[in-house]
């Protein structure tokens, strides 16, 4: 109970009840395997794994892979112009085009259910 109540109040009495029932009392689950556990290091991993998951994985007709260089601010400089400020450039980013998310939204089964004539007051 300590666990559950002396650290992030998101957590419910249900996750307290799922990390008790199929975890903690699970025939697989040993507890000398934690022995020098480190959760940034195990989170570090998944997160490398994902990543190379990511870029190694295959992109459908409808995703396309990209980057975008943004104009950093500066404490305590200033620039002449937003131009001179310095660029940061982010790789990797996976998007769709908002016509192709739009299509898909309305192929979806939910479609029926939207709101799609205008109101006014």
């Amino acid at each position: 109970m300590s666990w559950h109540y002396n650290s992030s109040n998101t957590k419910s009495l249900h996750d307290l009840d799922t990390l008790v029932n199929t975890v903690l009392l699970s025939d697989h689950f040993k507890t000398e395997e934690l022995v020098g556990f480190d959760a940034a290091k195990e989170a570090k991993k998944i997160y490398d794994i994902n990543e190379k998951a990511a870029s190694d994985a295959p992109l459908n007709n409808s995703w396309f892979r990209g980057s975008v260089s943004i104009q950093l601010p500066c404490n305590k400089v200033e620039h002449c112009s937003e131009a001179d400020a310095p660029l940061y450039t982010v790789n990797g980013l996976l998007y769709r085009k908002l016509l192709e998310v739009i299509k898909a939204a309305y192929q979806e089964n939910r479609a029926t259910q939207y709101h799609t004539t205008p109101f006014q007051v």
